[in-house]
């Protein structure tokens, strides 16, 4: 199994679970906005309309909370760092801008 196929099948799990238990709406947004990054990369047969459907939909979720992020962290244009900074602390922000780095770490040592 290739690093991005792993890495797409565990977001899509994540977001799976997400709609069987309460997750804050700007954290269902960011993990849409991470698997639409990974489907970017990957770039299989569908992946782009994939991609495009979670950017619409994590875009939606951006537009609604944004307002909630300090000005200079909008200012950056960079849709991870606003989504990072929305996610409270308690609920996942731990993994940030490095969920894929974790991922493929974790990835890493299921193909060892």
């Amino acid at each position: 199994m290739g690093a991005n196929t792993f890495r797409s099948d565990y977001m899509k799990q994540c977001l799976k679970r997400a709609q069987t238990v309460q997750w804050p709406h700007e954290a269902y947004g960011r993990a849409q906005h991470h698997l639409a990054l990974i489907y970017e990369e990957r770039g299989a047969v569908g992946d782009k309309e994939e991609a495009d459907a979670l950017r619409e939909e994590s875009t939606k979720v951006l537009n609604k909370y944004r307002h909630y992020a300090p000005d200079h962290i909008q200012d950056t244009g960079d849709e991870m760092m606003i989504f990072d900074d929305m996610q409270g602390t308690f609920t996942g922000r731990y993994t940030g801008m490095t969920l894929l780095k974790h991922i493929r770490r974790y990835q890493g040592k299921l193909e060892a």
